[in-house]
């Protein structure tokens, strides 16, 4: 099915996503007991800050590197499994977060790990989504360019100088048709499950303002010449999903 989905609020930037996925967290958090919270594809870290929230926080990543790293630099998992989320056993009904931020892109068979996410997650439990959108220019040019120049993009326009090295990143990407804000609520139509919020995430991805302005050209071009199906805007996407 094709939504007619209005203009979500756009956020700037992925750090304004997990402050507000924190107050979401927040929330359902009580002093009996610590909430069960599952980092789906931890890597090394970097997403939401749990520091005041009592948890029991389980990693799960298919990148020993990444793992390793994780444990060496923020040491903040109470529970770290080496395994895939396609394949990997988990309790159903037992988490009461689970959070994926930028994953599933990645994931050959990602609409199989939304259905992990739903068995995981208890009744009232939150899945909480970061991915980029397949269906704009921007996730159209990252799919289809030969993955040698996401790593030349990630080193010397973005500035990360540890691209490529183990453990870092970047991954091969596959962006399965879920990837997407139509997948995403058509996967929650499908699945009985209730979006509590959509935003957007279309901040400054290029620190130089000349390379972006050529880019965000390049972008409405696509947008044009593809009479709207590759969306300019919407480039990144941020869910707050609720298991009822």
């Amino acid at each position: 099915m094709k939504y007619k989905l209005s203009e979500a609020i756009n956020l700037y930037s992925t750090q304004a996503a997990m402050d507000i996925a924190k107050n979401h967290i927040l929330q359902k958090a009580n002093s009996r007991k610590p909430l069960q919270i599952l980092e789906a594809g931890c890597g090394r870290g970097g997403g939401i800050d749990l520091n005041e929230i009592q948890c029991i926080l389980t990693g799960v990543d298919l990148d020993e590197d990444a793992l390793n790293l994780r444990g060496n630099q923020q040491n903040d998992l109470d529970v770290a499994i080496l395994a895939d989320l396609r394949t990997v056993t988990l309790t159903d009904d037992y988490y009461d977060i689970v959070v994926s931020n930028y994953v599933l892109e990645h994931v050959d068979g990602a609409e199989d790990v939304l259905k992990n996410f739903t068995r995981w997650l208890k009744h009232g439990g939150l899945m909480i989504l970061v991915l980029p959108n397949r269906d704009s220019g921007y996730g159209f040019v990252t799919r289809t360019i030969p993955f040698m120049f996401h790593i030349f993009y990630k080193k010397y326009i973005q500035g990360i100088k540890n691209a490529g090295k183990p453990g870092v990143g970047p991954y091969p990407v596959y962006f399965d048709k879920v990837v997407s804000r139509n997948g995403i609520y058509s996967f929650c139509e499908n699945y009985g499950l209730i979006m509590k919020a959509e935003y957007r995430i279309d901040g400054l991805p290029i620190k130089k303002r000349a390379v972006w302005f050529l880019a965000r050209a390049f972008l409405w071009a696509l947008y044009l010449v593809s009479f709207g199906r590759l969306t300019f805007n919407h480039r990144n996407l941020f869910y707050i999903i609720e298991k009822p």
